[in-house]
């Protein structure tokens, strides 16, 4: 009692009161909550560790386009697809989309409707009435990071799709770029704003 009865004491000396003392003990009290919040990351990291794909868009806008319809902008080509396709000329996709969606040996931006066949090709959008269309054109942008776990890489691709209707004909362009290798935690971001 006498060693208690003096500890009091002294510690009153030091301006401390016996409320006091119990505030500094009070940190300790807090450990356990930090020491829970440790494994909660941990099960989060271990989520991580499986491989996957993960895609955001960056870009998802639609825009009014005029264009002109006409024996020189619609047409059946095999460029690019190593098949006739019916393609229109959209030359607002020069300032609408990220990407060159340039046919390269004619020069023109454009989107295509599909294989051309006996009966579905330019006279399909023409209508016999070659002029002025306004249409309405969305581009998609989106990001691609694939993660692969055993090799603990991550990569990034940008990928872009623009989509139209022509007098009921709907087009579609899709174009995208090689995949290049990026900061693995790049992938771990991803995965978590999902």
């Amino acid at each position: 009692m006498r060693s208690v009865l003096t500890l009091m004491v002294l510690g009153s000396a030091c301006g401390f009161s016996p409320v006091d003392e119990q505030r500094v003990e009070a940190p300790t009290t807090e450990a356990p909550v930090v020491t829970a919040v440790i494994p909660e990351k941990k099960v989060e990291t271990a989520r991580l560790l499986e491989s996957g794909t993960f895609q955001r868009p960056l870009k998802d806008v639609t825009s009014p386009a005029t264009l002109t319809l006409d024996d020189t902008t619609v047409f059946c080509s095999a460029l690019g697809y190593g098949a006739s396709f019916l393609k229109v000329s959209v030359p607002a996709l020069d300032e609408l989309a990220h990407f060159n969606h340039r046919v390269s040996v004619l020069g023109l931006p454009c989107a295509a409707a599909g294989a051309c066949t006996d009966t579905f090709g330019p006279e399909s959008i023409l209508q016999g009435n070659p002029g002025v269309e306004q249409v309405s054109i969305r581009v998609v942008l989106t990001e691609v990071l694939r993660f692969d776990a055993s090799a603990n890489t991550c990569t990034r691709q940008l990928q872009e799709t623009v989509t139209t209707s022509v007098r009921g004909v709907p087009l579609r362009h899709h174009v995208e770029d090689e995949p290049v290798s990026v900061p693995v935690e790049r992938c771990m971001r991803a995965a978590f704003e999902r």
